[in-house]
């Protein structure tokens, strides 16, 4: 008699599931906490959400329906269920991913080809019945969907940079791992084995899903956000000043970062610098004429000024950021670095008297964190 593994196998299935909600909740909350900052290419963490929360949970339907529904109109029922759940994710992810947010990274032409095409694939599975063209319909899809997975995750790889590169290539590595898992165990592929055969590859299957979501998880967690291309090459310098005592607290200056600018870029950052010292003056004229307004923005012929105001307690520190052209990332950063600037030094601003003339030695460890917020 052939040995039973339903129950290993069932309790690790729920592990799956359990894996996949959290993983969907945490990428959700990724994605709105930033999306109020008007960052485009963050969407494609919420393309993930729709792809491993309803993917994977059609895949855990399907499988459990291999091991409970007995009556055959059940089993007809939820195998079209879990093909409905995997249709809302494969076409959520592409939806998303084939908007013009993504128009530099990717073809768009290619994606919302393959998105008609997921579509039309999509339709056949629900009706066709027989067992050989469902399994044909499914390879067409695997053969279409891995080489689209490959190329959107090698695109978004070459086009990010440092923390989000590193996360999105260990992302990847965790996402090839749980498809082997998935498709290990699909039914299209392993009906005509023996029964013995066909438990040893589902609990085989079930172990490498749950290690390629470790470490898809690994790869979400503190995922940083998605910024727009060249958005460090478009950092000047950095104040934070005093518009009561008119006084220079912190500065930095982005242009000693190797950015890879050619050296006329270079040498006309270098003028950007120098002019940009000149309009801080000019923060500070508008600031102290127009007291019950907030100035958030100044616009110089060459480069533009983003103001942002400490809280309540802090309101005459201001945070200036100086950058060659307007950016959504420019202003995400800017507000990043007010964050970490309070929690750094609040202390030290309730009693900036007490340090009078020693701030640039006291303020002097924010280079770390600032390399650190552009690394």
């Amino acid at each position: 008699m052939a040995p039973n593994f339903e129950y290993i196998h069932l309790p690790l299935l729920h592990l799956v599931i359990i894996i996949t909600f959290q993983m969907t909740i945490y990428l959700l909350y990724l994605y709105y906490r930033t999306h109020d900052k008007r960052l485009e290419l963050n969407k494609f963490i919420l393309a993930l959400a729709f792809l491993y929360g309803f993917g994977l949970t059609g895949v855990f339907i399907r499988t459990l329906n291999s091991y409970y529904i007995r009556n055959p109109n059940n089993y007809v029922f939820y195998v079209n269920l879990t093909h409905i759940l995997i249709v809302i994710a494969v076409i959520g992810y592409l939806s998303i991913i084939s908007s013009k947010s993504f128009e530099k990274i990717f073809n768009l032409t290619i994606i919302r080809t393959i998105l008609i095409i997921a579509s039309i694939i999509s339709i056949l599975l629900l009706i066709v019945q027989s067992r050989f063209n469902r399994t044909l319909l499914v390879l067409i899809s695997i053969f279409i969907g891995i080489p689209l997975l490959i190329y959107v995750r090698v695109k978004l790889i070459n086009y990010s940079r440092a923390k989000v590169r590193k996360r999105l290539i260990i992302t990847s590595i965790g996402e090839f791992i749980t498809l082997t898992g998935i498709l290990i165990q699909a039914e299209e592929f392993i009906y005509e084995l023996s029964v013995l055969s066909q438990e040893y590859l589902k609990l085989i299957a079930v172990f490498i899903i749950i290690f390629g979501l470790l470490i898809v998880f690994l790869g979400i967690y503190r995922f940083p956000a998605f910024l727009e291309l060249n958005w460090r090459n478009n950092l000047i310098a950095l104040y934070v000043i005093d518009s009561d005592l008119k006084k220079i607290h912190y500065s930095y200056n982005f242009l000693n970062e190797d950015f890879n600018l050619s050296e006329v870029e270079q040498e006309k950052r270098d003028i950007l610098f120098s002019k940009g010292l000149m309009g801080i003056e000019d923060v500070l004229v508008q600031i102290a004429g127009g007291r019950d307004k907030k100035i958030n923005k100044i616009k110089q012929e060459d480069f533009v000024i983003l103001i942002k105001y400490g809280d309540s307690t802090l309101s005459n520190i201001l945070f200036c950021l100086l950058i060659e052209k307007e950016m959504d990332s420019s202003e995400y950063f800017l507000d990043l670095i007010r964050k970490r600037f309070r929690e750094q030094y609040r202390t030290i601003l309730n009693h900036l008297n007490e340090i009078n003339g020693k701030e640039k030695l006291v303020f002097s460890s924010f280079d770390y964190t600032l390399q650190e917020l552009i690394s």
